[in-house]
C-alpha cells in the first residue's frame, strides 16, 4: 500500500515527485534494447553512456543549464549501469560450458535448481501427453569424461510427464537431455529433457511453507 501524497497548508495534495521516473525508464529501456546484444555491444553502450554522463556533469555548475543537466546525467548514469549489468550477465552466459554444448546441440547430464513453478507448454510437440516449461539454474554439468564442471547460468527445461508438475522453486533436480541454443534473453540453453526428474532434492523452508499454504 502506497502512502498518500502529503497535504499542502491549503488542504490540497502536493504534486508527485517524478524526478526518478526518467532515470528508471532509461535504465529499463537500455536493458530491453540490449537483451539480444553481444557482450561487446553492451560494454560499448555502457562506455558511451558513461562518457556522455561525464561530459554533462560540468554543466551542473551553470545555473541556467543545471536544471536540465541533472536529470540528463541521471538518465545516462542509469543507462550505463544497466548496459554494464547486461554485458556482465551476457558474458557469463556466453562463456559457460552449457552455451558451448547448446552451440553443438550435444546431450549432457546436469544438475539444476528450479527457479519458477513449472507451467504447461502452450503447444505440445507430441499429442497425448502433458508437456511443461521449467525455468531453472544450472549447478553443474558433466563433461565428456564425466567430470562435473560447476557453472550457474539460467536455462529452460522442456519436459514431458506429470511428474514435473509438482516441482517447486528451490528444488534440485538431475536431468539428461539435448542442449539447444536459446533465442534471445539471458538463458544459456534450452534443454530437451528425456524422462522424469531424478534425484529430486527438498525445497527450501520458505518454499515448502508456501507450498503447504497453497494446498490448503
Amino acid at each position: 500500500m502506497t502512502a498518500p501524497a502529503p497535504l499542502l497548508p491549503s488542504g490540497g495534495h502536493a504534486p508527485l515527485d517524478l524526478r526518478l521516473a526518467a532515470p528508471a525508464v532509461g535504465l529499463w529501456l537500455t536493458v530491453l534494447a540490449l537483451l539480444d546484444a553481444a557482450p561487446r555491444t553492451a560494454f560499448l553502450v555502457a562506455a558511451a553512456a558513461g562518457g556522455a554522463a561525464a561530459a554533462v556533469l560540468p554543466l551542473l555548475r551553470r545555473p541556467r543549464l543545471g536544471a536540465v543537466a541533472a536529470p540528463l546525467a541521471a538518465v545516462l548514469v542509469c543507462a550505463a549501469g544497466g548496459a554494464l549489468a547486461v554485458a556482465g550477465r551476457s558474458a557469463a552466459v556466453a562463456g559457460s560450458p552449457v552455451s558451448a554444448l547448446a552451440a553443438e546441440g550435444r546431450t549432457a547430464e546436469l544438475s539444476v535448481t528450479v527457479s519458477l513453478d513449472p507451467r504447461p507448454r502452450a503447444a505440445p510437440s507430441l499429442p497425448g501427453g502433458v508437456e511443461f516449461v521449467v525455468a531453472a539454474r544450472t549447478e553443474w554439468v558433466a563433461s565428456a569424461d564425466g567430470t562435473r564442471v560447476h557453472t550457474r547460468v539460467p536455462v529452460v527445461l522442456l519436459v514431458r510427464g506429470e511428474e514435473w508438475r509438482h516441482l517447486v522453486p528451490s528444488q534440485s533436480v538431475r536431468v539428461s537431455g539435448r542442449a539447444v541454443a536459446a533465442e534471445g534473453g539471458f538463458e544459456a540453453a534450452l534443454l530437451l529433457v528425456r524422462g522424469p526428474p531424478r534425484e529430486v532434492g527438498p525445497p527450501s523452508g520458505v518454499h515448502s511453507w508456501a507450498e503447504e499454504v497453497r494446498e490448503r
